[in-house]
């Protein structure tokens, strides 16, 4: 499989010797006759130290023959290079549409799209001698095609042709890429509706702290959201019934602890904190709940209806009120 290929890839690559050697689970493929032949090449290594410190050895010519039968099994992009390409596989012939000997030679920073090309020079000239694995990181690779290929870059230093040099995976991730652009514009759409709608808008986690609110919410209280954000509902404002002015209690609280939306019903009246203002509101509280269906959060929606109690109440005093009755 690929993950095994490259498993095998870079444990041939670390010279480990015997304690590097590869399972052979003895069943009959190319892969298993290959993995013999570089136990062997690694039992052959191990024979030859000495009881001097372990050295980073370069390949020969049977251990480059097996790194290029290795690394043209590979579905990704390998590259081996410094400034400059050493060696590309198959895989990276057909990305850039050419053949893989035509990109050696080449500068590295020739396959990378132009606003990352100064991040590789920097990767390449600081890490020469850096023996540990580095670390990886994303750029965007040109293509054949005019769309270009996202690609998170494995990088490990190695001697090739007797001079330090990189082997370097590039994983396509342009799908990842592709869904978490549209994530953001979706976002971003969100954010834009909330903006533009009439209704006060206010959302917490789910320890009921507030971590957003719309601009309608910053009109109807009076205040700011850079002095809302981080605090509790009813630090911002008061719920009362309008007619005894008995406290409806936090909408929030009763969300998150039933999981269920809370309606305050038709009598609710809001005393804003910041503005010290009053006014007839409906509001409702519902639960925000994550891709795993548990409770993240809550959303509360609430306007101004006092126009509309005050007209209803005109017309109900009106009608109990008629000359004819």
């Amino acid at each position: 499989t690929d993950t095994v290929t490259q498993a095998a890839l870079a444990q041939l690559l670390a010279g480990g010797g015997r304690a590097g050697r590869i399972a052979v689970n003895g069943r009959a493929s190319a892969f298993v006759d290959i993995s013999a032949s570089m136990n062997r090449l690694l039992d052959h290594a191990e024979e030859s130290v000495t009881d001097s410190p372990p050295v980073e050895q370069p390949l020969d010519d049977t251990g480059e023959k097996l790194f290029e039968a290795l690394a043209e099994t590979l579905p990704e992009v390998a590259l081996i290079h410094t400034n400059t390409i050493l060696f590309a596989n198959r895989a990276a012939g057909e990305l850039f549409g050419l053949d893989p000997e035509a990109l050696v030679g080449k500068p590295i920073t020739d396959l990378l799209r132009p606003a990352y090309r100064a991040l590789m020079r920097k990767h390449v000239g600081a890490s020469l001698d850096v023996a540990e694995r580095l670390t990886p990181f994303e750029v965007q690779l040109i293509s054949s095609d005019e769309q270009g290929l996202w690609a998170e870059l494995h990088s490990k230093r190695l001697t090739f042709g007797g001079e330090s040099a990189f082997l370097t995976v590039a994983r396509d991730i342009t799908h990842r890429k592709s869904l978490e652009a549209s994530l953001g514009r979706g976002k971003l759409q969100a954010r834009i509706t909330l903006e533009s709608i009439g209704e006060g808008v206010i959302t917490t986690d789910r320890n009921g702290t507030i971590d957003y609110m719309n601009e309608a919410a910053e009109q109807l209280l009076g205040g700011t959201r850079s002095a809302g954000i981080g605090k509790r509902l009813l630090d911002l404002l008061s719920l009362i019934d309008e007619v005894d002015r008995s406290s409806l209690g936090d909408p929030v609280a009763k969300c998150l602890s039933e999981r269920r939306r809370v309606n305050l019903g038709r009598r609710a009246l809001l005393l804003s904190k910041q503005a010290e203002r009053e006014f007839s509101t409906e509001l409702t509280a519902s639960p925000i709940r994550g891709p795993d269906g548990l409770v993240a959060g809550c959303v509360v929606i609430f306007h101004d209806v006092s126009e509309l109690r005050g007209l209803a109440r005109e017309m109900s005093y009106q009608a109990s009120h008629d000359a004819l009755t």
